[in-house]
């Protein structure tokens, strides 16, 4: 795993009126989701992108800039994942 340094600045965007995901993701949760098979790289890219958010606190313009993604997509991607993980398919 790549560390990524977070800068100490505070979230441009402030607290905003975007609710925050719970974007803790456990190393239970991180090997129950990979597992020993064959892993699903949307299974990967969901881990990286809330351990992401996470180390930045929730700022999600943050975690966009550093994942390199816009802020829109990357609210698009956390909502999906907050689906999927209500209800898994």
């Amino acid at each position: 795993m790549v560390a990524t340094a977070v800068p100490k600045t505070a979230c441009p965007q402030g607290s905003g009126s975007t609710p925050k995901p719970s974007a803790r993701v456990t190393d239970d949760e991180a090997r129950a989701a990979l597992g020993a098979g064959p892993v699903e790289l949307d299974a990967v890219v969901d881990i990286h992108i809330l351990r992401v958010l996470d180390a930045c606190r929730g700022c999600v313009s943050q975690a966009a800039f550093l994942l390199g993604i816009r802020r829109q997509s990357l609210q698009r991607k956390l909502k999906r994942i907050s689906l999927e993980r209500r209800d898994p398919r």
